[in-house]
């Protein structure tokens, strides 16, 4: 997760960006994700009470796949998949 993280800001950085944000599509995508690998997994399944799930039952803390498959997923930003936020211009005065 800190090489996505390191890479986020170097591009901002690199593309003079204010900030970065992940699309409501990709937020989606991830979230289904979650729940397809959650499904069945000790964390859901069998009635057990969990800090992993929230209230409503889902779980919003821990990755249900392989720390392998995280790696992978976290290794490099995407830049497709966020909003790119420029920066303002800086007026300049006489």
């Amino acid at each position: 997760m800190t090489n996505y993280i390191a890479d986020a800001v170097s591009y901002a950085r690199d593309h003079d960006l204010a900030a970065v944000e992940p699309t409501a599509a990709a937020q989606h995508a991830f979230t289904e994700e979650v729940e397809r690998l959650d499904a069945g997994t000790v964390w859901t399944a069998g009635g057990c009470t969990s800090w992993y799930l929230n209230e409503d039952g889902r779980n919003t803390n821990i990755w249900p796949g392989s720390t392998i498959d995280f790696r992978r997923r976290t290794m490099h930003f995407d830049p497709t998949q966020h909003l790119l936020h420029r920066r303002a211009p800086v007026a300049v005065t006489a």
